[in-house]
């Protein structure tokens, strides 16, 4: 977004919309590229200017009799309207719209100029805010839209699978570009006409705002809110530049203006419903915001555009993914241990399963969690168990340094164990699983600890005196139904073969970390969240069990793994169908 110096700090706001999509892009979900917790975002913007102050001087005074109104000049009162384009987000190369094979991510802007100081050789400060004319409707005043952005809106978001974005006449395909030249002078291109700069008409600059929103599904607004670090600022760094005229003679390489602009996250449109902003960034402006932007306004020398400013925008922001509602589980699993089996943690690796006979020991699991009661709260209701074996199929005693267990949990289970909370998120799945609402689940609650064989290793540091037959322990649980089948030894090895290692890396088993599995394409002709998701991921299990129930009490022991064999499988919650 920029502004005369000042606009691209909206491009932030851009990136607040990507958070998250649930209608799946041509080849991915934008919400995909996102991060729980810190995330980075850039942008390229187009602007022009709205001049409705056009009879004073450089410093405010107005104009002798009989002067010409000045031209290009950025006076408070006046607006900065224009369009800007999310290409990276946590990338350092474009992975949004265009030639990426993700949804665009677009929006369009408008900037009121509130504040203007000169401080000195020929350089100005300039703060700026909501627009009323935007805040009624989209068009700014310049044109009629009928979407209403709202109180306090700077910038609002589209999310669009074309990937048509365009900012200037040349841009390659996908883009497409409304028909040129500019409407300044007829047949000018490079550089860019600044004939109608103050006075219009703007109708090609209006037709590439336009098609901005067109085909788009609106995303997010983001504007000013009324908090307390809510701000926009831009100092200019080359002298004479509150003329946008300025910007004709520099190409859009050479900034000429620095701003720093925080901005709140008004609203949330259908397709980012899952997207939740926390309100933990440091603003420029002093507390916390959801959007911290820094932005360089820079020229239009060298472009094919019949914009009058261009600039680049750095996006910070934290996020987090709302769990978006109930699911059940049922299932079993086997999956060996990766060798060394011994110590705090069993994390698979892949590509390292044990030859050692003395050390094939293996984990199943079965059960079913969320029927016929899945709560956010708890108490929920399920029956869990999880089995660390000795070898495959081994009884008796454990041989060598080897050890077993059984860990039991759930309504009807020891008197004492409960399935206590019950979450869900990561939406949509993983064709040809069963329509469901979400591919990840998490649950905890208090287990006991059955049939021990050998001895229970502690891992290094802890220690951990109820630990024994028929203790009880509180423990957190995930699962990922990431396809059919779940085994990802039959995912691997039959056909069609799949030699690609799972992209995916588990946040953990609390949902506030939640990672969500970017799939490799929306399921053809689904409409109820179907996506296809990469073929070398099975479903995903991992369990951490803590020494007393005590949820703060040390973990005793972790095991993580996408499963070998079995079938873990998510549903819609009891009574409900994604139908």
């Amino acid at each position: 977004m920029n502004k005369s110096v000042f606009y691209f700090l909206l491009c932030i706001a851009a990136f607040t919309a990507l958070f998250f999509v649930t209608s799946p892009a041509s080849a991915d979900i934008v919400f995909s590229l996102l991060r729980v917790g810190s995330n980075q975002a850039s942008d390229e913007n187009r602007e022009y200017l709205i001049d409705r102050v056009r009879n004073v001087d450089s410093s405010g005074n107005p104009l002798p009799a009989g002067s010409l109104p000045t031209v290009g000049k950025l006076d408070v009162g006046d607006s900065l309207r224009g369009t800007i384009n999310i290409t990276t987000i946590n990338s350092s190369s474009g992975n949004v719209g265009g030639q990426s094979g993700n949804d665009e991510l677009t929006g369009v802007f408008q900037l009121k100029i509130t504040g203007k100081t000169a401080i000195g050789g020929g350089l100005f400060l300039f703060t700026f805010g909501p627009d009323p004319a935007f805040e009624a409707d989209l068009g700014g005043g310049m044109t009629s839209n009928g979407f209403v952005p709202g109180p306090g809106a700077i910038l609002v978001l589209f999310e669009d699978s074309s990937n048509n974005f365009a900012g200037d006449f040349n841009d390659p395909a996908p883009a497409i570009s409304p028909a040129g030249p500019d409407d300044g002078t007829p047949g000018q291109t490079v550089p860019p006409s600044s004939a109608d700069v103050s006075v219009g008409p703007y109708d090609i600059e209006e037709a590439f705002i336009a098609a901005t929103a067109s085909d788009g599904d609106w995303f997010a607004t983001l504007g000013f809110k009324g908090v307390s670090g809510e701000g926009a600022a831009g100092l200019t760094s080359v002298p004479n530049f509150d003329n946008v005229l300025k910007a004709f003679t520099i190409s859009s390489g050479s900034a000429g203006a620095n701003t720093n602009l925080a901005l709140s996250l008004l609203g949330l449109g259908p397709a980012a419903a899952g997207l939740q902003i926390n309100k933990s960034t440091v603003s420029p402006f002093g507390g916390t915001i959801d959007f911290a932007l820094s932005q360089q306004t820079r020229g239009v020398y060298d472009l094919d555009t019949p914009f009058e400013l261009s600039s680049n925008t750095n996006i910070s922001f934290v996020a987090s993914f709302q769990s978006g509602g109930a699911c059940r589980m049922t299932g079993g699993s086997e999956t060996q241990i990766t060798d060394p089996i011994y110590g705090p943690t069993y994390v698979w690796v892949p590509g390292s399963y044990t030859t050692s006979a003395d050390q094939k020991q293996w984990v199943t699991t079965g059960g079913q969690i969320g029927a016929p009661l899945a709560s956010p709260t708890g108490p929920s209701f399920g029956e869990w168990t999880h089995q660390l074996h000795c070898t495959q199929g081994s009884k008796g005693n454990c041989p060598g340094t080897a050890f077993a267990f059984d860990f039991k949990a759930g309504t009807a289970s020891n008197k004492g164990t409960i399935i206590n909370t019950v979450v869900c998120g990561d939406q949509g799945y993983c064709v040809p699983a069963r329509c469901a609402p979400f591919k990840q689940i998490f649950w905890d609650g208090i287990g006991v600890i059955k049939n021990i064989k050998g001895t229970f290793p502690l891992p290094t540091g802890v220690t951990c005196t109820n630990m024994g037959e028929g203790t009880f322990h509180y423990f957190k649980a995930h699962v990922g139904d990431f396809g059919e089948p779940g085994s990802t030894q039959v995912r691997k090895n039959q056909p069609p073969t799949c030699s690609t290692p799972c992209p995916w890396t588990s946040g953990g088993v609390d949902i506030s970390n939640i990672v969500p599995l970017s799939p490799v394409s929306p399921a053809p002709n689904n409409t109820i969240g179907g996506q296809i998701c990469p073929c070398g991921c099975g479903d995903w299990y991992e369990i951490e069990i803590h020494c007393t129930t005590d949820p703060t009490s040390s973990i005793i022991y972790r095991f993580a793994h996408l499963i070998d064999t079995g079938d873990l499988q998510i549903h819609p919650p009891v009574g409900d169908s994604c139908h």
